[in-house]
C-alpha cells in the first residue's frame, strides 16, 4: 500500500514537472493570460477570504454548485474583456494547462443559495503554486519589460494589464515591492473615466461630479477588500 501511494505521488510530481517546463507550448502564452483573467474576474467578486490550500476535486462539487460556479466565472471574465474559458480558447490550451486553468484557482461558496448573498471564498491549488507563481513572474516580467521599453506613453489598457498582473502576482508572493510600487503609481495615476472603468459595480448617475467623488471612493473601498483578502492569506508578510 505504502509503494503504491509513493508511487502516485512521484506520477504527480513528474506531471507538475513536464507542466512546468513547457514554456515553449504555443498554448503557454493563452495559459497566462486566462489564468490572470481568472483571478481578476474572482477578486472582483471581492471574496470574503482567500486561502492557499488543498482545493477539492471538481467532481466533488455538487452539480447545481458546479453549474453556478461555472457561470459566474463566464460571467466576471467577460465582463472584464478577457476571453472566455468556456469559449473555444480552450481548445488552443494543452490537456495540462486546461487542467491547471480549472482546478488551481477556485471561487468557492457554501452553497448554491448563497452565491447571490455572499462574496464566497477564493482558494488557490497548494499542489499547482510553483507553477502557478513561475507563470506570473515570467507575465510581470515581461510587462514591466514593455512598460520600461515603450517609447510612447503606455495606453490606458497597458497600464491596467501591468496593474492587473502585479494583483495577482502578490496574491502569491506578498512582500514583492515593486509590485506593489507599480500598482500604487498605477491607481494614483488614474483619470476619471478609467476610475469609473476599474470600479467594478460603480452605479453612475447623471451628476458628473458625483460620479467622479463616489467612484473614486468605491475604487478605494475596493483596495482595502483587496488588502483585507491578502492579510487572511499571508498576515506575517
Amino acid at each position: 500500500m505504502g509503494d503504491d501511494n509513493q508511487n502516485k505521488n512521484d506520477a504527480e510530481k513528474e506531471n507538475y514537472v513536464a507542466v512546468s517546463t513547457k514554456d515553449d507550448d504555443a498554448s503557454y502564452d493563452l495559459f497566462a493570460r486566462l489564468l490572470i483573467k481568472r483571478i481578476v474576474g474572482f477578486l472582483e467578486q471581492r471574496p470574503s477570504d482567500f486561502a492557499i490550500t488543498i482545493l477539492p476535486p471538481p467532481e466533488m462539487l455538487s452539480p447545481e454548485l458546479a453549474a453556478a460556479a461555472a457561470a459566474e466565472e463566464e460571467e466576471t471574465i467577460n465582463r472584464t474583456g478577457g476571453e472566455s474559458v468556456s469559449s473555444s480558447s480552450l481548445e488552443s490550451l494543452s490537456s495540462e494547462h486546461r487542467s491547471l486553468l480549472e482546478t488551481s484557482i477556485v471561487l468557492m461558496h457554501d452553497n448554491p443559495e448563497d452565491i447571490c448573498k455572499s462574496s464566497g471564498h477564493l482558494g488557490l491549488e497548494a499542489r499547482n503554486l510553483p507553477i502557478i507563481a513561475r507563470v506570473l513572474r515570467k507575465a510581470y516580467r515581461q510587462a514591466k519589460k514593455k512598460n520600461q521599453n515603450a517609447s510612447s506613453p503606455l495606453s490606458a489598457a497597458e497600464k491596467e494589464e501591468l496593474f492587473h498582473i502585479a494583483s495577482c502576482l502578490l496574491l502569491i508572493q506578498p512582500d514583492h515591492a515593486t509590485a506593489w510600487a507599480d500598482r500604487r503609481r498605477y491607481l494614483l495615476s488614474l483619470q476619471n473615466h478609467e476610475i469609473q472603468t476599474l470600479a467594478f459595480g460603480f452605479q453612475r448617475d447623471n451628476d458628473e461630479e458625483e460620479n467622479e467623488k463616489d467612484a473614486l471612493c468605491f475604487l478605494w473601498s475596493q483596495e482595502l477588500d483587496y488588502l483585507d483578502i491578502l492579510v487572511t492569506q499571508h498576515s506575517k508578510a
